[in-house]
């Protein structure tokens, strides 16, 4: 289950930012933790495959993750900021989510970044 309208800020051919509405009641949510809900690491993981492969990397496919650091827990009812960057040369794909600040707002969080290898699909 994906975030329900991703907003596309921008797009070139190696480079994509999304604003993604992470909704309280989305299956990931349920029982990963009762008491305070947060959006799994896999799922990001997941979302930024599925955005990638949208945007960027058709024809290629998921290889490993180089690097992943998750700083802070994304909760139910934030907005997220994604940004995507494709070194097609490399085969790599960094991402990087954030949060959502509108002009004049604070310093955005930073959730997680990455690097994902991928490989061309044959």
């Amino acid at each position: 289950m994906k975030p329900s309208n991703p907003i596309l800020v921008s797009s070139t051919n190696n480079k994509v930012e999304l604003i993604l509405d992470v909704d309280a009641d989305l299956f990931w949510f349920k029982g990963h933790f009762p008491i305070q809900p947060i959006l799994p690491g896999v799922t990001q993981i997941d979302w930024v495959m599925h955005y990638a492969m949208h945007y960027l990397t058709q024809g290629y496919h998921f290889e490993r993750i180089v690097q992943v650091k998750f700083k802070k827990p994304v909760l139910p009812s934030t907005r997220l900021y994604l940004t995507l960057d494709w070194q097609a040369e490399r085969h790599l794909l960094t991402f990087h989510f954030e949060r959502y600040c509108s002009q004049g707002d604070v310093t955005p969080t930073s959730y997680s970044q990455g690097k994902i290898r991928l490989c061309p699909v044959q």
